[in-house]
């Protein structure tokens, strides 16, 4: 007997089975859609020449920040220029924000509200954390406050389903959903301040927030091909409601993944295709091609500066090849947005106050030195000496302003060839300039012994020497026996004996430091020379009777 709820054999299908699937994709698409995307890898620069990226960790499942410095150097000479390509890694950090934005040395990044799925002690609003880039003295190095740890900023609404993250005149700009309406609002000293969105925007389906460049901000309702609205800031002080220019752009394809930029009046596109990264720019007549980085992959972070006239730094990990040890093997791309020029592709250039050629020519310097000051400090003993009439010994602490004097003096000429501050040469801070300028260092060392030689041959003493009322003299028994014979009170040294002293004295600095420590007060360069630095002894007290 056949089941009654069971449709006869030749029974039509019902046809609404098939409409439920399709009514179900529907929603799943629609749900896909209108659901905040999943973070993906952010960037942003600054008027300042800084760019920030923050890549994904694949070994912690976290998110790298890394840090391009400015590319030129500060106009009040607080830093130097970086050369394209320099990469800097600046924190590793357990979230992929959502988004970031850059304000003059300042970066700020925005975390995700927590969703359903996760510990009730996540944040149910999202989060901002400030970075500050802070220059330092050495070459184009840049320290990172605070220190291990970001500071918090002024706390977001709950609710809040971030659009994307934007900066204005250094301030961060952040569009988001509220209550089922757009909301967009500027970073203030105390709180988030929101800023009245055009009339004819609030209701559009799909508004972008123009990615940070540090100059210039916006709104593009964006869609397929064809004509999208935009709308320009000009600043709250516009008011009466001028605050927006709305404009029309031509565009050929849909924004998809990419990213909108504003730099002055220009406006930018850019988007990940199948052959590289394509930046196009936008206008009312139509959209052109202004560059474009061949062979980058849709995963490249891609941050935009506006100095220059605008440069966009793309950063990619590579795919592991053959024979590939890491497969972290990062690329970065520049590219100058007023040429079109790439102006770098390839490995990220990893800073260092000198290059690997400079640090060995220092490293076999030094082992040489160090040979040489070994042998003379184990050479041989100290000869009698036979000191001038009316003389004795200068005091070690007497030398010691007399060098400190003539290094002054070195310091000084070879500041003046060199174009180096004074300062820069006494403090060793060349060292860490890296542009070639720690050269200025040892040519000081090779100045201060050339004036000495000349001086203290010629005249018997170097001017810091003549300051402090020291001389060099001659302490060989035939030299003294030659020079009273002649009448004379003190032997002035010989030119071999001045050069040899002040060669050990400039060219081993701590050989000649031992004279501190050392009960003749002579260092070794005086003892192989046969020389001693003496000073006028007081007359003797007459005798009481």
């Amino acid at each position: 007997m056949r089941d009654p709820n069971t449709p006869p054999p030749n029974a039509p299908r019902p046809r609404c089975d098939r409409a439920s699937v399709l009514v179900a994709a529907l929603l799943v698409l629609l749900h896909t859609f209108a659901s905040p995307a999943s973070a993906q890898p952010v960037g942003a620069g600054s008027t300042s020449g800084h760019v920030w990226l923050v890549l994904p960790d694949t070994e912690s499942g976290g998110a790298v920040l890394v840090h391009a410095p400015p590319r030129h150097a500060d106009n009040t000479a607080r830093y130097r220029a970086s050369e394209p390509g320099t990469l800097r890694v600046v924190r590793r950090l357990t979230f992929m924000p959502v988004g970031i934005a850059a304000g003059g040395d300042t970066v700020t990044l925005i975390s995700a509200a927590a969703t359903s799925g996760q510990s009730a002690e996540s944040p149910a609003a999202p989060r901002g954390f400030a970075l500050e880039a802070t220059p330092t003295p050495m070459s184009d190095f840049w320290a990172y406050e605070p220190g291990g740890r970001f500071l918090p900023v002024q706390p977001l609404p709950e609710g809040l389903e971030v659009r994307g993250v934007s900066a204005y005149d250094d301030a961060p700009v952040l569009l988001g959903r509220l209550d089922g309406r757009w909301w967009l609002a500027r970073l203030g000293a105390n709180a988030w301040n929101p800023i009245t969105l055009p009339e004819d925007a609030e209701d559009a389906d799909t508004l972008v927030l123009t990615a940070a460049t540090g100059d210039g901000l916006g709104i593009v309702e964006t869609g397929s091909a064809g004509i999208w609205r935009a709308w320009a800031w000009r600043g709250e002080a516009a008011g009466d409601g001028r605050a927006w220019q709305l404009s029309a752009l031509t565009t050929r394809r849909s924004l998809g993944d990419g990213k909108i930029f504003r730099l002055g009046r220009r406006w930018l596109a850019v988007r990940s295709m199948p052959g590289g990264i394509e930046i196009t720019t936008l206008d009312e007549s139509d959209e052109r091609s202004l560059a474009s980085v061949a062979q980058a992959p849709k995963g490249a972070v891609i941050g935009v500066t506006s100095d220059f006239g605008g440069r966009l730094v793309a950063v990619w990990t590579r795919e592991p090849g053959p024979g590939a040890t890491s497969d972290d093997d990062v690329e970065i791309a520049e590219v100058s947005l007023a040429t079109g020029d790439v102006l770098y592709r390839g490995d990220p250039i990893r800073v260092s106050p000198i290059s690997a050629t400079q640090f060995r020519m220092l490293a076999a310097a030094l082992v040489a030195l160090a040979v040489i000051a070994l042998l003379i400090v184990l050479g041989p003993g100290e000869t009698p000496a036979v000191l001038p009439e009316g003389a004795s010994l200068a005091e070690p602490g007497r030398r010691l302003i007399a060098t400190l004097i003539d290094l002054a003096i070195a310091a000084g000429v070879c500041s003046v060839i060199f174009q180096i501050p004074v300062l820069d040469l006494l403090t060793f801070g060349v060292l860490f300039n890296g542009d070639g300028s720690w050269v200025a260092l040892p040519a000081t060392l090779g100045v201060g012994a050339a004036i000495g030689i000349v001086l203290e041959w010629l005249i018997g003493c170097s001017l810091g020497k003549a300051v402090l009322g020291c001389r060099v003299v001659s302490v060989r028994a035939p030299d003294a026996e030659r020079a009273k014979a002649n009448g004379r009170p003190m032997a002035r040294a010989l030119l071999w004996q001045v050069t040899v002293r002040n060669v050990i004295k400039w060219a081993l600095p701590p050989v000649a430091a031992l004279a501190l420590l050392d009960s003749s007060a002579r260092h070794r360069g005086d003892v192989l020379s046969r020389t001693a630095v003496v000073v006028p002894s007081p007359p003797p007290e007459p005798e009481s009777e």
